[in-house]
């Protein structure tokens, strides 16, 4: 087989009581270099594609029709232009461009080797792409083979009687849409189709067959007086050009038209979800159609997510959601799957996906709007998903895949796959990784869920039984929620805790109000806080079995053994909900100040912390497949220092992440390390600093994902450290071990990668521009996390408090050693990025005169004016003795800045014609001379000033003149007449 399973993982909650766990396989090409045209033929003899623990993913059908792998496999055909529907009559088309391949998959024979007939039709032409949504393939009992109808986004409309016969068709063209481009055509046979465009309006198309031969009628659904008024038929002006401006309020796009199950064959009820507009209508054979019921969903869903324990009701008004609603999908006769997501971005950019089941039988024409009519609401709080707005369309390009009779209902995306039980958020995942491989179509046949894949084809996804049964389990072995007489503080969070998980939000907060916020001390609180909190980081992966030699708590012995990463991913999960569990009881807010290892930090920040270090360890575990001889040494050592026993069935991997709280000790035996390579007289230097560049690429990848989980987090973290500002907070615990190894990792690389004091391991001599390169980025690197950090913690603290200060001293004087490499290297534009985001002005004003670059001076001068860049400009200028630079600045600062500058001021102000300024400076730095030379010549600039400034009176300064001259002939006096005396 060409693929293999790379990697199995359980994806279950440590604490949550309502998820199973299970494995997954990523299903990977195992060589590269298979071209595409191969794809599809290497894989027709095999029947197992991936599994999961409870999931197989097998091929299904026939093998594909060879016009198929040709369209497929053409160089020139993207995967974005191709779209597959599979209908549960056994057929499927497939559209590439402007042509559309129906065949039947569902084969009699069993045989997947047998050929089929493969169906080739032209669609009608064109300037967008068509799809599969857009075309219905009607079956005829009378007829063996069916026909076809497809409408091009423009709205022509084009049918096949049969087929078989690509030449006999006719076609004709929508003539309401008014520009509208088509979205979806939906099957209700035998009354035809329905056709929605992407602004929601709706037209019903059916074929009528007479002797005489077929004709196409369209017939557009006529909405009553005010019911539609918030759809609108809003036209692309680019495609299009401006139509009649639409009476609506504004614009639903469609999501899905469905059809109900079948009742009678005259009445055929419709669904429509446009926005959060959910429509029910009744389609009748005599082309007229009953608005049976509109209701807007919007109200109902943020109630829903607020009510279901998802953010806090108390403190979150419905407006701040941001919610989308993704798909729906027929469940049964009067229920609908509807999936939807939901976004506070206000708390954090996490996004939550939920799963309603929707009870139409309960809405009608007159129910009152925001009035719930969710049957069940299911978050699937355990898969945390971040957003960005750049990722929008990819995180809600989702799709319902619904199988009847079983209690699984599928959700798709274009690479993966998942398998929920939409009672509870128990679910397995199945994820077809890369670009060259994804899902282009789903559909359900014979109760089997069917995926029609790019590298694949036609595959069942089937579940095993225990996948249906699975209950849900409690990593944390709690026997059952009852609060008993010794149970002490930490048994009562934790069961407490276990509630939560299990959305029994009410129970849980009895617990929280009746027995940890009634008549305990606050300190007995944070205390118990932190021990569930390293409990959770800390604790034996229960459901691997080969840790069930090394303690005693009941372990699922069926689940597959997880791997390191997805344990570490698991405790993330369980973690963010431990967060969410205290901030919703109302135990955040009551947290104070613990003692760790002697030292005061603030409980919040603590476990905050904590979310770090699991991010770290993430991040780590990831690294270390690309430097795993730098990893065994590392985790070795640690091992070693803490005395660890490893058993026969673990790894030193297993031992060393399983403490999360003690992940940080990488970084110093990540240094150590180093250390002990440089002075191993083996290495060479090239070994040396590759060693150091790997080492240097660790402890950078690792933080800056801390420091993004932080920016993700929302305002959690800003509010902890506003709250507790005067405590190192910014920091944590481990701020000095991690300060340290940072500094010591520049020290190195300087020393081994720049300078020619270690000529005999340096690589300066020798090393490539690329080399050079590296060492240089790697410092920006570095030096951008270590200044950040300084940043982050100024920020916080009060501006000219004693504590302030002293960490803005340091910062001062760190930035300034930082920074001399990169320009003593001439990196000008390297240092200057890092100068220009941490104002350091010295590095700015050094490099600008290096360049003899006025401009950017004086852009500066202009940007950082509030910053006081002028002031510092000068003051450079006088400490460099560069007196004329400065003089010859056109600032309006300088002359403010001249003030405490007498003696140079005077020139400034007479080069800026200000001479009768120049002359009353002059004036008095001669009142204040005591050299009768230097007076005189001062007096004298002085008048020159003042005559220069229009020939203003100078008799004062002739004055001071004269009383000098008298001065010194009495002096001449005094000394003639004690010569002659002596």
């Amino acid at each position: 087989m060409y693929r293999k399973a790379k990697e199995k993982y359980s994806l279950s909650s440590k604490l949550s009581a309502n998820k199973a766990s299970f494995t997954q396989k990523r299903v990977l090409n195992s060589s590269s270099f298979i071209a595409r045209n191969e794809s599809f033929t290497s894989c027709i003899n095999q029947s197992l594609i991936a599994e999961s623990t409870h999931h197989t993913v097998q091929s299904y059908g026939s093998v594909l029709p060879v016009l198929v792998i040709e369209a497929i496999s053409c160089e020139n055909v993207s995967l974005n232009s191709v779209s597959v529907k599979i209908s549960e009559s056994g057929w499927i088309w497939l559209v590439c461009a402007r042509r559309v391949f129906v065949w039947k998959y569902k084969s009699s024979t069993n045989n997947r080797t047998s050929s089929c007939v493969c169906y080739e039709l032209q669609l009608p032409p064109s300037d967008l792409s068509h799809k599969a949504d857009l075309i219905c393939l009607l079956i005829n009992s009378s007829a063996h083979i069916p026909g076809l109808i497809a409408v091009s986004p423009e709205g022509i409309v084009r049918y096949w009687p049969s087929i078989a016969y690509d030449g006999h068709s006719i076609e004709t063209t929508v003539t309401d849409l008014q520009g509208q481009e088509c979205y979806s055509l939906t099957n209700i046979q035998p009354l035809g189709c329905i056709l929605g465009t992407t602004t929601t309006s709706l037209a019903h198309i059916s074929i009528n067959s007479t002797d005489t031969g077929n004709m196409i009628i369209c017939h557009t659904l006529k909405v009553p007086q005010g019911i539609f008024s918030g759809i609108s038929k809003k036209v692309s002006s680019f495609i299009f050009g401006s139509l009649p401006i639409s009476h609506s309020s504004e614009s639903r796009p469609l999501t899905k038209i469905l059809r109900d199950v079948p009742n009678e064959d005259d009445e055929i009820f419709v669904y429509v979800l446009a926005g959060s507009l959910l429509q029910k209508w009744l389609i009748f054979n005599n082309f007229s159609e009953t608005l049976v019921f509109e209701y807007d969903l919007d109200r109902s869903l943020r109630d829903a997510f607020l009510q279901n324990g998802v953010w806090n009701c108390e403190t979150t008004h419905p407006n701040q959601l941001q919610i989308w609603q993704i798909d729906i999908e027929l469940r049964q006769t009067n229920e609908l799957f509807l999936l939807v997501a939901g976004l506070n971005s206000e708390v954090s950019s996490q996004l939550y996906y939920a799963l309603i089941v929707i009870d139409t039988s309960t809405i009608n024409s007159n129910t009152v709007q925001g009035s719930s009519h969710f049957k069940s609401f299911i978050c699937l709080r355990n898969n945390p998903i971040y957003y960005t707005p750049e990722d929008e369309e990819k995180l809600v390009n989702l799709k319902i895949l619904n199988v009847p009779n079983k209690q699984i209902v599928y959700i798709y995306s274009p690479q993966q796959v998942l398998c929920l039980q939409y009672d509870n958020d128990v679910f397995d995942i199945i994820t077809f990784p890369g670009n060259e491989e994804s899902i282009l179509g789903a559909g359900v046949c014979d109760e089997m869920a069917i995926l029609f894949t790019s590298k694949d084809g036609l595959v069942s996804l089937i579940s095993d039984q225990d996948f249906s049964l699975l209950e849900a389990s409690q990593s944390m072995s709690i026997e059952n929620e009852v609060i008993k007489d010794n149970d002490d503080l930490l048994s009562v969070l934790t069961k407490a805790f276990s509630l939560f998980t299990k959305k029994e939000t009410i129970k849980s907060q009895s617990i929280v109000s009746d027995y940890i916020l009634k008549n305990i001390e606050e300190s007995a609180v944070d205390e118990t806080v932190i021990q569930l909190s390293l409990r959770i980081c800390d604790e034996i992966p229960n459901n691997d079995p080969r840790w069930a030699e090394t303690c005693n708590t009941p372990i699922n012995m069926t689940a597959v053994s997880n791997l390191i990463s997805n344990q570490l991913e698991e405790k993330l999960k369980t973690h963010q909900l431990l967060i969410e569990f205290l901030i919703n009881m109302n135990i955040w807010e009551k947290l104070n100040i613990a003692i760790v290892n002697g030292v005061n930090i603030c409980t919040q920040m603590l476990l905050y912390e904590h979310s770090e270090k699991l991010i770290i360890a993430i991040s780590l575990k990831k690294l270390q497949e690309d430097y795993p001889e730098i990893f065994d040494s590392v985790i070795n050592a640690i091992l070693l220092k803490r005395g660890s026993i490893i058993p026969n069935r673990l790894t030193i991997s297993d031992i060393f992440y399983k403490e999360i709280t003690k992940i940080t000790e990488i970084y110093t035996s990540l240094i150590e390390f180093e250390e002990e390579e440089i002075s191993n007289s083996l290495s060479s230097s090239k070994q040396v600093l590759n060693i150091i560049l790997s080492v240097c690429s660790i402890i950078i990848t690792t933080i800056q994902d801390a420091c993004r989980f932080r920016q993700y987090g929302g305002n959690l973290y800003e509010t902890i450290v506003k709250r507790f500002s005067e405590y190192d907070l910014a920091s944590f615990s481990d701020a000095n071990l991690i300060r340290s190894a940072l500094f010591k990792q520049f020290e190195l690389l300087v020393d081994y990668g720049l300078n020619s004091k270690h000529s005999s391991k340096s690589l300066s001599a020798e090393e490539s521009i690329q080399t050079k390169n590296s060492v240089y980025q790697k410092i920006v690197d570095l030096v951008d996390i270590i200044l950040d950090r300084y940043v982050n913690q100024l920020k916080y603290l009060e501006p000219g408090s004693e504590r302030y200060l002293a960490v803005e001293n340091n910062f001062k004087t760190d930035r300034a050693k930082f920074m001399e490499p990169l320009v003593a290297g001439k990196q000008y534009e390297r240092a200057i990025s890092l100068a220009e985001k941490y104002e350091d002005f010295s590095t700015l004003i050094k490099i600008c005169e290096e360049l003899d670059n006025k401009e950017r001076l004086q852009r500066y001068v202009v940007d950082y004016s509030d910053k006081g860049f002028s002031e510092y400009l000068f003051n450079w200028y006088m400490k460099e003795g560069k007196v004329g630079k400065m003089l010859a600045t056109t600032s309006s600062e300088l002359g403010s800045f001249l003030k405490g500058y007498k003696n140079i001021e005077w020139i400034h102000q007479i080069g800026i014609n200000k001479f009768d300024d120049a002359s009353k400076t002059l004036k008095e730095l001669a009142l204040n001379e005591e050299s009768n030379d230097r007076k005189r010549t001062l007096f004298s600039l002085s008048k020159l000033c003042a005559l220069a400034d229009g020939g203003q009176e100078t008799s004062e300064i002739d004055a001071f003149v004269e009383d000098i001259q008298l001065h010194e002939m009495v002096l001449e006096d005094m000394k003639n007449s004690e010569s002659m005396q002596s």
